[in-house]
């Protein structure tokens, strides 16, 4: 369930990024490898408050023990190539 949820959440992400002009023109601006740790930056922040969210009782997506940390973990590195993925099917055509 939470690789689910995270893939639709790094989608969002990947299309914000892309497609909404004032967080696009600050993303574009960046050296590629600062895109590349931003983005990863951005999903983990958005998984880490997934899992928070399920430690302090907002949501039962995920467990708060120690298979929901390898659950988010999981999630998470999924989520890294489907936002890639995403942001390809996605990118702008000039």
């Amino acid at each position: 369930m939470p690789t689910q949820i995270m893939l639709v959440a790094g989608a969002a992400i990947s299309i914000i990024f892309e497609w909404f002009p004032w967080v696009s023109q600050w993303f574009e601006s960046l050296a590629p490898n600062y895109k590349k740790a931003v983005m990863a930056g951005v999903l983990f922040l958005a998984t880490a408050g997934i899992l928070g969210a399920a430690c302090l009782g907002k949501t039962d997506i995920v467990a708060c023990n120690e298979v929901g940390v390898w659950d988010a973990i999981g999630a998470y590195v999924v989520v890294l190539a489907g936002n890639q993925a995403t942001h390809l099917l996605t990118k702008k055509v000039e």
